[in-house]
């Protein structure tokens, strides 16, 4: 069973493994930290960076840290921009569960609108996004570099209904 579990500097994780997975090019082959060497100290680094209203999740399979799940939120304009990252059973479908769950947390902080933007490369995060009945809401065209070639970002949407 998926779950999440807020991730703080004195969580129970392994800080090898998480930077493992921030080192594996396959991992973060649609993500900036590709540009970046990690270390069990930067990723703690970064987990104490985030502060509230932000939040920051272990995505757990049973009782094994399978990923990270971020929540920038936006208190005064009621926005949430989610991130998730897999660090292993990609492709088990257990991205969308842990994608519902984040969701779930932005709507309990008061959010009017989740939005979420990756690579149009980035196959399985769009079908997680459009699995979740995200909307498309914009293309910017040309808005990343890799291998030097030029590839579009797409910006997801989704509303909290009314009534």
């Amino acid at each position: 069973m998926i779950t999440l579990k807020r991730l703080t500097i004195d969580s129970d994780t392994n800080w090898d493994i998480y930077a493992s997975w921030l080192n594996d090019d396959q991992t973060v082959r649609f993500s900036e930290n590709r540009f970046k060497r990690h270390t069990a100290e930067t990723c703690k680094a970064y987990v104490e960076s985030v502060r509230p209203p932000d939040r920051l999740f272990a995505i757990m399979l049973n009782d094994q840290h399978i990923g990270v799940g971020h929540l920038a939120v936006d208190l005064i304009n009621k926005l949430v921009d989610i991130s998730i990252m897999l660090g292993t059973k990609r492709g088990e479908g257990f991205g969308i569960t842990a994608w519902k769950l984040l969701m779930d947390e932005a709507w309990r902080t008061g959010a009017r609108k989740i939005t979420a933007g990756t690579m149009l490369t980035n196959n399985p995060m769009i079908r997680t996004a459009l699995a979740a009945e995200m909307h498309v809401e914009h293309i910017r065209e040309r808005h990343f570099l890799v291998d030097g070639v030029e590839v579009d970002l797409i910006q997801f949407e989704k509303y909290r209904r009314q009534g």
